[in-house]
């Protein structure tokens, strides 16, 4: 059976952050002399830290996991032995990945405790097979990532456009390096397809230790142009899915619902059912978060598929431009999986023919220049599922 511990964290203080953690890692330890990190990390343990780092976004803004998170987790890993150092990828690091770690807070981090930070693009990658795979037979990953010891994941808790939740699983798409992080959203442009191709890197790939910052959350148009929302919790588990599970269930979301959560389970590479996940710390139905705002898309999964086809073109979402915040850094044209972006007389221009809908550009657009633009009869439409899904929330 898996465990998850939930654990209450007041703030992003250092001192508070190490105190829950430590109680987390002892609710999930079954021996009460060794706490789960120490079980984990040897003496000399090379731990790959990997935090959800989407870009050049200061600690304040809520996009990537908070520096303090990174940096109570690494002097911990000190203190058990091992020797941490940071990596991740962001998609689109337009003035350079160094940029990203000084706005981040990363790089103060790791200056402060003498510990490396890794460009994945920098150091290499690994061609690896994937077993039983459907959209890639082989996957290029970060080198560093095969190279550590031990892979200690750290996500944040927010919502995506794309994915409805984003958490532990899809964090580990920051071990495929930049651009190629692309290639996933043209081989599977829907959801469902996304959350396959993303647990293929889960079939590859396992962290030892994931612990979800869910301090101060982004509910919304997550991951990055949502709202913010205090939390004040800390997840913690060895099992990753079971991790986002319980994160899906936190927001009144079946776990199976999700497009990541339901991939790694029809692979074995977790346990989504709540019924055989122990939740330690503080009870689920003491803290479930009402009025907990999803991405509009998430309420297509009140429905059943062949109905959401029929209904596929009433219901379109596009990106919209908004022409007074573009700075025409063009990063949209280099990132868009299908180039339905270009630019055509000193103006961005979508050709919506093209268009996936994957949202890539408003995830990433700097200046949060990209709407998401609904027609009419889509603001009804969800108008009316917000209503089932309200309703869905009494009787549950």
């Amino acid at each position: 059976m898996s465990k998850v511990a939930i654990v209450k964290c007041r703030s992003y203080n250092e001192d508070d952050i190490e105190n829950s953690l430590n109680i987390a890692f002892d609710l999930l330890s079954e021996d009460s002399q060794e706490s789960i990190l120490k079980r984990i990390v040897f003496e000399n343990s090379t731990v790959l830290l990997k935090p959800n780092m989407l870009g050049g976004y200061s600690p304040e803004e809520g996009v990537n996991t908070h520096p303090n998170v990174i940096k109570v987790v690494a002097k911990l890993v000190k203190e058990a032995g091992g020797n941490a150092i940071i990596g991740d990828s962001p998609s689109f690091a337009i003035k350079g990945i160094e940029q990203v770690w000084e706005k981040s807070g990363f790089k103060n981090v790791a200056d402060s405790l003498g510990i490396d930070i890794i460009n994945f693009e920098k150091d290499g990658l690994m061609e690896v097979d994937v077993p039983q795979s459907t959209f890639f037979e082989k996957l290029f990953i970060a080198k560093q990532a095969f190279h550590a010891d031990i892979i200690i994941n750290l996500p944040k808790l927010k919502t995506h456009t794309n994915t409805i939740l984003t958490g532990a699983i899809k964090n580990l798409l920051g071990l495929v390096p930049g651009f190629l992080k692309a290639e996933f959203h043209r081989r599977a442009h829907r959801p469902s397809q996304f959350g396959v191709a993303l647990s293929e890197i889960l079939s590859v790939i396992k962290p030892s230790l994931n612990i979800m910052d869910a301090i101060v959350g982004m509910e919304g148009n997550g991951p990055t142009a949502g709202k913010l929302r205090i939390i004040n919790l800390l997840l913690v588990s060895t099992d990753p899915v079971a991790l986002d599970a319980v994160f899906a269930n936190l927001v009144w979301l079946n776990p199976l619902d999700i497009p990541t959560i339901y991939a790694a389970y029809q692979k074995n590479l977790g346990e989504a059912d709540l019924k055989n996940i122990e939740i330690v710390g503080i009870p689920l139905n003491k803290i479930r978060l009402s009025n907990f705002i999803l991405p509009k898309q998430s309420l297509l999964t009140l429905l059943p598929s062949p109905i959401v086809k029929i209904l596929a073109n009433l219901i379109r979402i596009r990106p919209l431009i908004l022409e007074d915040k573009c700075s025409k850094c063009k990063l949209c044209i280099t990132g868009c999986p299908v180039k339905a972006i270009s630019w055509e007389k000193e103006k961005i221009n979508i050709n919506y023919n093209l268009c996936i809908e994957c949202f890539c550009c408003h995830e990433f657009c700097p200046n949060r220049a990209i709407k998401l633009k609904e027609t009419f009869s889509t603001f009804i439409y969800f108008k009316i599922l917000g209503l089932m899904s309200r309703i869905r929330k009494l009787w549950a």
